[in-house]
């Protein structure tokens, strides 16, 4: 089963400041999406996860040509984090990040998840 991701990327300006890059992993297009903010961010997560859903429930014998998201490929330098989540019943989210590339599981469901991903990077929502 393939499960869409969202990754944010920080990269620091020589100032101090930092800027943030929000992308989600399409199943579909086996590739990452560049998304504007968090909230589009999330929206197109769920939205990607109720068509594998759908997918998933109907026994769609097409969901096997979905792709997982990549091991990471990421310059040492850039910081980043991932969450991505299964579209079964009982929805399974999963971490990783620059320090640990494996995923692992999150404590606390999707908010647990969206919370351990932003603080990986230092991203604080507004």
């Amino acid at each position: 089963m393939s499960r869409p991701a969202l990754r944010i990327t920080r990269h620091d300006a020589d100032d101090g400041s930092a800027r943030f890059d929000f992308e989600v992993w399409n199943p579909w297009t086996g590739a990452y999406e560049p998304q504007p903010d968090l909230p589009a961010a999330l929206h197109h997560v769920d939205t990607l996860l109720e068509r594998v859903r759908q997918m998933w429930v109907s026994q769609d014998p097409t969901q096997t040509t979905l792709h997982d998201a990549p091991d990471p490929d990421r310059p040492d330098d850039l910081e980043w984090a991932e969450f991505r989540v299964s579209a079964q019943a009982n929805r399974e989210h999963e971490t990783r990040n620059f320090d640990a590339l494996h995923w692992r599981k999150a404590m606390g469901g999707r908010q647990g998840a969206i919370e351990a991903t932003c603080n990986e990077v230092g991203f604080r929502p507004e």
